[in-house]
């Protein structure tokens, strides 16, 4: 049975190759999508600014996704705008030193190196 997307839904498929990875990949979603925020507080505390009020009386309840704080998000950032090659730099990082994966969808190629296994490369070997 499929479930029809909703326009007040964010949905998510969990491709899992262990079953024990379901409570901390729900765990990150629940972080990136900011579920544990209270909502009601947080428009209180804003609305109190006269700047925020017309902002958070048009918007209520909004939040703000995040991105991972994770270590492996920090290599991305020194190779952010070359495209001489074709690939953005992190995708060429992730080809060149990242570990091949199978995935059933077709989407996925590679994960992205873990910071071991960046530890030791020349910094000449970096994709630029």
């Amino acid at each position: 049975m499929a479930l029809s997307p909703r326009p007040d839904h964010i949905a998510a498929t969990l491709l899992l190759s262990d079953l024990r990875d379901l409570t901390p990949a729900i765990g990150r979603c629940r972080r990136l999508l900011d579920l544990d925020a209270d909502p009601v507080a947080i428009d209180e505390a804003l609305a109190a600014d006269p700047a925020l009020r017309p902002l958070i009386e048009s918007a209520s309840g909004r939040r703000a996704s995040r991105a991972p704080p994770t270590p492996t998000s920090s290599p991305c950032a020194p190779c952010s705008a070359s495209r001489s090659r074709g690939l953005h730099p992190p995708a060429r990082l992730v080809q060149r030193f990242g570990t091949p994966i199978a995935d059933p969808v077709g989407g996925l190629t590679h994960l992205f190196p873990t910071p071991d296994a960046l530890t030791d490369i020349d910094a000449d070997a970096l994709p630029g």
